[in-house]
């Protein structure tokens, strides 16, 4: 049994919002944990009508440095904040003295209704869990949709390049595949791509990052959060050689790009309006494989599985068909299976042609129409440095 030590000392009450240190007032309770952390604090007296409307905060709505594209309210740096947050608050409580109006308007959301987002892996030979918590091993080489969604308002696209790796230091081979490059985009955002730098190449810098064609660093405190058309990309404050990347998007999308001996260990969560069950008489297959006249069901498909909390139907190919699999799934008879009747449909293909204005080696895609909308993130770019070997040379 864990205990918690529980102290309760006495401060000058300030009463905080989101993103606002609004004026003090009076005294309260505080009361943190052993390790120091802040488990609830008093914002006003409570007595009279405070206590009907109790609560340990106020969300604000507007931020005090702004957000893009700051032109426009209520994302103007400071003049937002002090409207939609500073002077309500000294209006309602400091010149009226009602509080109670203040916090019976603002009230402040106590989790009841948060829903966690959903989670899907793939890491390691590679291992993959669904968003629904199937569990199955993927030996496919080449380049796979790891999640997908088709929906207008939120066109995702995610993509992985599984190779094998390299022979042992004995000089064997390894008989699997790992994640050495991903790539991501969500409706008409910038282009992210992520790839495993090789065994000579790690001295320092494990991954490298490319957004919209054009190669970015996070070694520095400044470059650290990055932001770009309808995303962000950060990297841990103390991880200078980029071994760790997560790439934030528009939708409330999150990946975690994790590098580790030259495999990509992938994280995607989805928030729940990616969650949606298909009616009855609804396709729930990608846009190029709907049957005419046949409405549409936005599910995300893909490597990652359906995100309907129904796991009998995570395995569901671009086409509409489920696979329908038991545990356990990790005997080689399953994951053949699991290959042959879920995984490859998953494939993205293309061909090498000769593209004598850019590169001798610039691939001209031919992609086939086997997942819905799958251009080829990865070669969305015209590079002069294009290496045949299928790495980027250092520029």
């Amino acid at each position: 049994m864990v205990t918690h030590l529980v102290l309760i000392i006495k401060v000058p009450n300030i009463a905080f919002n989101r993103f606002s240190l609004l004026s003090p007032d009076l005294h309260s309770n505080v009361v943190i944990d052993y390790e120091g952390y802040l488990m609830f604090t008093d914002d006003w007296e409570p007595d009279g009508d405070y206590t009907t409307y109790f609560q340990p905060g106020t969300p604000a709505r507007a931020h005090r440095y702004g957000a893009a594209p700051y032109r426009l309210p209520p994302f103007i740096p400071t003049l937002s904040n002090y409207q939609l947050d500073i002077l309500p608050y000294r209006t309602c409580c400091k010149y009226a003295e009602h509080c109670e109006f203040y916090y019976w308007r603002r009230m402040t959301n106590g989790c009841q209704d948060y829903r966690a987002p959903a989670a899907g892996y793939m890491y390691g030979e590679p291992h993959v869990i669904t968003y629904d918590g199937i569990r199955y091993t993927m030996p496919g080489k080449g380049y796979y949709v790891l999640t997908m969604s088709d929906n207008p308002y939120h066109k995702l696209m995610v993509q992985v390049r599984l190779e094998q790796p390299d022979d042992t230091l004995w000089h064997a081979h390894v008989n699997a595949t790992v994640i050495t490059g991903i790539a991501v985009q969500e409706n008409d955002s910038s282009i992210v791509q992520v790839y495993a730098r090789k065994p000579m190449r790690r001295w320092r810098y494990r991954t490298d990052v490319y957004v919209d064609g054009s190669r970015r660093f996070f070694d520095k405190a400044h470059w650290k959060h990055q932001q770009f058309k309808h995303l962000d990309i950060r990297n841990p404050l103390q991880n200078m050689n980029q071994s760790e990347i997560v790439i934030m998007l528009k939708s409330g999308v999150g990946i975690r790009i994790f590098e580790g001996f030259g495999m990509l260990d992938v994280m995607v969560t989805l928030p729940p309006s990616y969650n949606s069950t298909c009616q009855q008489g609804e396709s729930m297959s990608s846009a190029l494989n709907t049957p005419t006249g046949q409405r549409r069901c936005y599910t995300t498909l893909g490597l990652l599985g359906v995100y309907n909390n129904d796991p009998t139907d995570d395995l569901t190919t671009p086409t509409g068909s489920a696979t329908r699999v038991q545990n356990p799934t990790t005997t080689s008879s399953t994951t053949q299976m699991i290959y042959e009747q879920f995984a490859s449909t998953c494939k993205c293909f293309m061909e090498l042609k000769s593209y004598v204005a850019i590169s001798r080696y610039y691939p001209s895609l031919k992609v086939l129409p086997l997942v819905s909308s799958c251009v080829l993130l990865f070669y969305v770019f015209r590079r002069s440095q294009w290496d045949p070997c299928g790495t980027f040379r250092d520029g």
